[in-house]
């Protein structure tokens, strides 16, 4: 089997707790117990590529469906000689009403299992850290909290010395500080508060990328639960540099100013400039006249081997249109989905999952699942493009399936003709100044984007105009 029996005695912890108080009771003699369980043979299976029908429960609308059948051998292929009239004949047809039975069943969740997933919060002496933000630059700083619970654990007017440290990459210490706390004795008239801050200091981190741990636990006299927060540091000096000059399309003077600070060179955009590749860069605002001609002259540099970054889908959106200006056919939506029942993109209670593909835009990031809240957690869009025709590339989306089904994407890359372009929902632009995620992300686009640009610029297609009629262009 390959699998190591647990050995259960009557002084074993593992018979006790698998036993005691149960209908069985505890073992009095030693049995053996595998760790795996044995699945029961599956019955009755019909392989669906030999079923005549398939008929989903979508299928039906309401308690039962009719299957009309035709009656085998109903219609007679008679002989006839040249010349003459062929007779006429038509099938018979009958049949069934089909009443679908529904099944189900409820898996019992025993006491145990329900103690077991509410470990952390039935602990009754824990302690919370919190570390914001989670994602810094090398040199800033972090705000480090603790805040105890304790139900009746620790005694009043006792001091307790608690460890506060903070390990980084390669389990390098930057910080360590042992404080005492001392609960204050109730003056008999109300209980004392279940929760107490007992840390909250904005600390300075300077140490090499990676992801640190903020670390709590008491040096004797009591052993809480908790004890641990993690945030994520990135040195500039690890950031990928872009070597290809940008082209700003449409104005931004903050994001003109963050790139030339961090040396990435930059011009305007000049519409008499049209013998090359360029690689360009398109924030939330239009290039003037902010017409029809403008992004037909984007599309025309597009298909000579243009690279277009879009950061943001605002710049595509005309009155309550929100894909106008995308050149592509079919252009769907961008904004918040919902389906007949009215099912949306949720960011609340029944959240969505967001994922990225293994990709040179998410190089140095984590990608190829679902993606960490904890990273990323501000560069999450609310709005994702959906409907729309199927991408060169998707590169990251977002998919809803705790109530109801929606799904879209927040990254693509899409061809047009020797060029390309990206479109993206994420809110880079809006997490420049204080995110490493975003500027990671920005710099990737960019040097990916950029792979092509020194090849020279291709002719238009001949059946280019065609092409921008079809994409509204």
């Amino acid at each position: 089997m390959g699998t190591t029996p647990t050995l259960l005695t009557t002084d074993s912890k593992s018979s006790t707790s698998a036993t005691a108080g149960s209908s069985t009771g505890s073992y009095l003699i030693p049995r053996t117990l595998f760790g795996e369980l044995q699945m029961a043979v599956r019955k009755r299976l019909v392989l669906r590529a030999l079923a005549a029908k398939v008929i989903g429960p979508g299928s039906i609308p309401g308690s039962s469906i009719d299957i009309p059948l035709q009656t085998r051998d109903t219609m007679v292929v008679q002989r006839v000689t040249e010349g003459a009239v062929i007779p006429l004949d038509a099938e018979s047809y009958s049949g069934f009403n089909l009443k679908p039975y529904k099944y189900g069943v409820r898996i019992m969740i025993t006491r145990e299992m329900q103690e077991d997933s509410m470990f952390d919060v039935m602990a009754k002496l824990r302690l919370c850290l919190f570390a914001e933000p989670v994602s810094i630059y090398r040199g800033s700083v972090v705000k480090l909290e603790v805040v105890l619970a304790n139900e009746d654990i620790l005694q009043p007017s006792k001091k307790y010395p608690v460890r506060l440290q903070i390990v980084g990459p390669d389990n390098i210490r930057l910080f360590d500080r042992i404080i005492e706390i001392e609960l204050p004795v109730s003056d008999g008239k109300k209980e004392l508060p279940f929760a107490f801050e007992i840390f909250n200091e904005e600390i300075k981190i300077d140490g090499p990328s990676g992801q640190y741990r903020f670390l709590a636990n008491f040096e004797h006299g009591a052993a809480a639960t908790g004890g641990e927060a993690k945030f994520y540091v990135t040195d500039v000096a690890d950031m990928p540099s872009v070597e290809t000059e940008v082209v700003l399309w449409g104005e931004d003077v903050g994001l003109e100013k963050w790139l030339n600070n961090h040396q990435i060179r930059t011009r305007k955009f000049d519409t008499n400039v049209s013998d090359r590749r360029e690689l360009i860069l398109v924030s939330n605002k239009v290039e003037e006249p902010g017409d029809l001609t403008v992004f037909r002259d984007l599309a025309i540099r597009m298909a000579k081997g243009s690279s277009v970054v879009f950061l943001s889908p605002e710049v595509f959106r005309e009155d309550e249109n929100t894909t106008k200006w995308l050149p592509v056919k079919d252009k769907g939506e961008i904004g918040v989905p919902a389906n007949e029942e009215e099912f949306k993109i949720l960011r609340w209670l029944y959240i969505a999952d967001d994922w990225a593909k293994r990709h040179p835009v998410f190089d140095e990031l984590p990608s190829g699942t679902i993606l960490d809240y904890a990273i990323y957690r501000d560069i999450i869009p609310d709005k994702i493009w959906f409907d729309g025709q199927s991408p060169s590339q998707a590169v990251a989306g977002t998919i809803c399936t705790s109530i109801g089904y929606s799904s879209g994407l927040i990254l693509a890359v899409q061809e047009l003709g020797a060029g390309q372009f990206i479109l993206n929902t994420m809110h880079i632009r809006q997490n420049l100044e204080k995110d490493p995620t975003a500027e990671r992300l920005l710099r990737n686009m960019l040097n990916y984007a950029a792979r092509d640009i020194p090849k020279p610029a291709e002719k238009l297609p001949d059946d280019f105009e065609n092409q921008l009629k079809l994409i509204g262009l």
